[in-house]
């Protein structure tokens, strides 16, 4: 298979993770003793890397060394080996000056996906009640996070990184495939703990959980997407919509990708904060709050704050209802106060301001 090629890439990707549990957890490991070749391999490259700027276009341009240790990394399970794959990188991408180390940055964000997606995988089937399952999980996981930290590194060194990895599809295809699979372990998710909810009025209620198996490997990915996003946030704009009929008519000059992006991106960060546990949750507000930052215009940032807003008011309203709160009771009449008018002046129609004006107000 080509490196080079996206999709033999992806095929790579997938068969080093397929590598990684056979060497790692089955006992298919080769023991070399005392002597590590492909720690002494890595040490050799990067001497030579450091040595002279023009090394590593010689030897990384014909041989790969540095993208296959890469794409390899889930199959080691030396922890220090793993270290000085990752430093290695970030050596060539700071501290070689004019590198080209596109091929190894597209190998990084190609395993790390990889990486996720069968993490997510991993959290919808397995349910973690055996010492070999958890293991397995708990080693990809710190997998993952460890290439994570790299990435935010490198992007928040160089900006091009973040537009390199723009390009190879982390807001488009791989996206995309993140968001189908959370969306089908929330699914699953319910259908399984469907004994929680409350019906009232025609409406299912129910308060999102502390925690779930989702949390950490979703947080990881947002960990990244929040550097990223505001790439498409002056195009696209944050906008908390939740159809694609109001996403249709955001302004006919984006591009349909673009579009879809933004509706997968927007359903899938504001499911996280519904559906997720706490720490899912606030990961997914930090990607909203960095589109958010991103804004120069006012009408956006006007669309996102009633974004913010509806979803204080849904969870206003399931916390009242759940909780029997008065203000929530359909037969109740419970006046807004506006600023110069008595609290008998006007209805209140917002779920947080019926909690508020109800429950608070003097």
């Amino acid at each position: 298979p080509d490196i080079t090629v996206e999709d033999s890439l992806r095929e790579l990707s997938k068969f080093s993770l397929a590598t990684a549990l056979n060497v790692r957890f089955v006992g298919g490991a080769d023991d070399f003793g005392d002597f590590d070749l492909a720690m002494e391999l890595l040490v050799t490259t990067l001497q030579l890397y450091s040595d002279h700027a023009k090394n590593y276009e010689i030897i990384e341009e014909r041989h790969n060394i540095l993208a296959y240790y890469l794409l390899a990394l889930p199959t080691f399970e030396d922890i220090s080996l793993k270290v000085l794959i990752l430093k290695t990188l970030e050596y060539v991408c700071t501290g070689v000056a004019g590198t080209n180390a596109e091929r190894p940055l597209s190998v990084t964000t190609e395993i790390f996906f990889a990486l996720c997606k069968s993490l997510l995988k991993g959290a919808n089937g397995i349910e973690l009640d055996s010492e070999e399952e958890t293991k397995i999980y708990e080693s990809l996981l710190m997998d993952a996070e460890m290439m994570c930290a790299t990435i935010e590194k490198l992007i928040e060194f160089d900006d091009s990184v973040s537009e390199m990895m723009l390009n190879q599809g982390i807001l488009t295809s791989k996206l995309i495939d993140v968001f189908d699979l959370v969306m089908q372990c929330i699914e699953n998710r319910r259908e399984s703990e469907s004994g929680g909810a409350v019906e009232m009025d025609g409406r299912l209620f129910t308060l999102p959980p502390p925690s779930t198996p989702l949390d950490r490997v979703f947080s990881v990915i947002c960990r990244v997407l929040k550097l990223v996003v505001p790439e498409i946030s002056s195009s696209v704009g944050s906008r908390m919509i939740s159809n694609i009929d109001e996403l249709s008519n955001a302004g006919s000059d984006m591009d349909a990708q673009m579009n879809l992006t933004a509706l997968k991106l927007n359903e899938m960060l504001l499911t996280a904060v519904r559906e997720l546990g706490d720490d899912a949750a606030g990961s997914a507000l930090t990607v909203f709050e960095n589109m958010m930052g991103a804004q120069v215009s006012s009408d956006v940032l006007r669309c996102d704050m009633d974004g913010v807003v509806e979803m204080l008011d849904m969870f206003a309203e399931t916390a009242g209802r759940l909780g029997g709160l008065f203000a929530f009771n359909e037969s109740a009449v419970v006046p807004k106060r506006r600023r110069g008018e008595s609290i008998d002046e006007t209805p209140l129609n917002s779920g947080i301001r019926k909690f508020v004006a109800h429950n608070f107000d003097p």
